[in-house]
């Protein structure tokens, strides 16, 4: 029997959401599975954004690595080298390679940075992973910024816009959502245009939050009043 990456997906993206609300972690946030969409070829599977920082993971089931990701690896490394040095470090502390296998009853899973998926893939447990990007230990350590975060998507973009005419890029894709919560567990959703807007802060997300609430009450007041004066006309032509 084999398990295939969008169960191991949906797998991990319920344990991450399992461990934020034991945290309480009341950031605004988004997990958005790019797999079988435009962004899925130019991003990677999955996409996670909070305040200042993204992560960009790419799950692999170990019988199916085959040459496409080498390939595509080989068009991210030439293109970073061409760049600024220090989106390596960027991209290891943020673009990670998770690949599964089933052992009897175990998933069994590895993980090292995209980079270095060829040499240096270590056995690490699902949840343990969950926990790493909880927590920020990579970017802590490397001192990683949102607007760095943001750079390096655009530049994986433009790295894979290469490999087989990949298209998907910021802006066109179908948009994305961030969620909310607050102390009482309500919980809110603002929906962006582009991904680059996950590096707001939180007092920005929060203003754009009121705002798109503020232009939706306005849309519906509006409606409501073209109603009333429909009714209106339709009363007054009654009394003729």
């Amino acid at each position: 029997m084999d398990v295939y990456e969008n169960v191991v997906i949906g797998g991990f993206i319920y344990a991450l959401g399992y461990s934020a609300g034991k945290r309480a972690f009341s950031l605004p946030a988004n997990i958005n599975l790019l797999q079988q969409t435009p962004m899925d070829k130019s991003l990677a599977d999955v996409l996670i954004g909070m305040p200042d920082v993204y992560y960009l993971l790419e799950f692999k089931r170990r019988a199916n690595k085959g040459d496409k990701e080498a390939q595509k690896l080989a068009f991210l490394q030439r293109y970073l080298s061409q760049d600024d040095p220090r989106f390596l470090e960027v991209s290891r502390g943020t673009h990670l390679y998770i690949e599964s296998e089933l052992s009897g009853e175990d998933l069994e899973t590895r993980c090292s940075s995209y980079l270095d998926f060829q040499s240096q893939l270590k056995p690490v447990r699902l949840e343990r992973i969950v926990e790493f990007l909880l927590e920020g230990t990579l970017i802590r350590e490397r001192g990683i910024s949102g607007d760095e975060c943001c750079h390096y998507l655009g530049l994986v973009q433009q790295a894979y816009k290469a490999v087989d005419g990949v298209e998907g890029v910021s802006g066109n894709s179908g948009g994305f959502i961030i969620v909310g919560g607050t102390m009482s567990g309500t919980l809110k959703f603002v929906t962006l245009p582009d991904i680059r807007q996950f590096t707001m802060t939180r007092e920005r997300l929060e203003k754009l939050q009121h705002e798109q609430t503020l232009q939706r009450e306005n849309a519906m007041s509006r409606t409501r009043s073209r109603s009333r004066g429909i009714e209106r006309g339709r009363g007054q032509s009654r009394g003729f």
